[in-house]
């Protein structure tokens, strides 16, 4: 038995390029100058050298790279934050590996410059500073999967495109988030909580979308779970909690929003607006509830607006369910609570139906 290397030049279909292939190749015979050849032998031989060929041949060329997956933690920068403020200005993926407790750390913790930028937090969480936490001017970052608590602001967001994520953030005296200006965020799966006199949640940013979160607001007077200072953002399936605020939840004149599917409940028997809505838009299949609210339901203060198919209820003494200030609302298919259950204050609204006291 004897190897032999041969390198074999494989043709493919017309109009395809040849490769050359290295194969090793064990043949049976070997034969000497001048020395008779058996053909069976030399057809052993070559039957070898065939199978080698079409082995190599059926694996065709080397094919083109496959798609490249998230980084992992090699691939990660670590932030460090024994020195802040930690700015980030390049585009990338971004992990911590501990907790940082910065009381008094800075202002802010981490500033987020460049576009593309994913921090995972990856269960960690910035603590106790009391300043902004983190600033955000670029453009499609995500901040994904961790905790920021502190007496100072959260996150405060500037950028485009920006997705808030599995966050669990909580500030004791200031708002946990605000959007302020950037289009198109996201904010979805997170907890949120704010302190004593602050609004938990501001959206003043345009389109933005904020879904399935919990979303709680301070016991001061003037504080609030969430406002809605922008146009066309869709709020949905979110539980919001409010203790003794003026109003829970506002929706101001810049209209063109969507507030559908949430649960909106009240503590305190203070004299609480559960939603407060302005001009031009949709108000459907919410619960609100005031469980010892001595206050009111929902109050539509502007004109334009759809509201159908929201349920009101009270363990307290709700004055009113829904009140109008303005004419030119639609409202149908509202399941109502309240002394006054439907309270239009001498003005015209179009009755679409379905709308029931309890």
């Amino acid at each position: 038995m004897r190897k032999l290397n041969v390198v074999l030049l494989v043709g493919l279909t017309l109009g395809s390029p040849s490769f050359g292939v290295s194969q090793e190749a064990t043949v049976s015979h070997t034969f000497q100058a001048g020395t008779p050849a058996r053909a069976s032998e030399v057809n052993e031989n070559f039957s070898v050298l065939v199978d080698a060929i079409n082995a190599k041949a059926d694996q065709g060329p080397p094919g083109p790279p496959g798609p490249q997956g998230e980084p992992g933690t090699d691939a990660a920068t670590i932030l460090d934050f024994s020195m802040v403020p930690v700015v980030i200005d390049t585009p990338g993926y971004y992990v911590l590996d501990r907790d940082w407790d910065l009381r008094g750390g800075g202002n802010p913790l981490l500033q987020i410059d460049a576009d593309d930028v994913t921090v995972d937090f990856r269960g960690f969480g910035l603590l106790d500073n009391d300043g902004i936490t983190v600033w955000i001017f670029g453009a499609g970052v995500t901040l994904r999967n961790g905790r920021i608590e502190g007496i100072g602001q959260g996150v405060l967001v500037e950028g485009d495109d920006v997705v808030i994520h599995g966050m669990h953030i909580e500030s004791f005296e200031s708002y946990a988030i605000l959007l302020f200006g950037g289009l198109n965020a996201v904010v979805r799966n997170s907890w949120l909580r704010s302190g004593a006199e602050s609004i938990t949640l501001i959206v003043d940013g345009g389109e933005a979308i904020i879904r399935g979160n919990y979303i709680s607001g301070g016991p001061g007077f003037e504080a609030g779970a969430l406002s809605v200072a922008a146009a066309n953002a869709n709020i949905s399936d979110n539980s919001i909690f409010c203790n003794g605020t003026v109003s829970c939840v506002r929706l101001s004149a810049a209209g063109g929003n969507v507030f559908a599917n949430n649960t909106l409940r009240t503590g305190e028997p203070e004299e609480t607006t559960l939603l407060l809505v302005q001009d031009g838009n949709l108000v459907i299949n919410n619960v609100l509830v005031g469980v010892r609210s001595e206050g009111g339901g929902m109050w539509v203060q502007g004109t334009g607006n759809l509201i159908e198919g929201n349920k009101i209820t009270s363990g307290g003494d709700l004055l009113w369910g829904i009140r109008f200030d303005q004419d030119g609302n639609l409202y149908g298919n509202n399941k109502v609570a309240g002394d006054i259950p439907f309270d239009l204050q001498g003005t015209v609204q179009v009755d679409l139906g379905g709308n029931v006291g309890l």
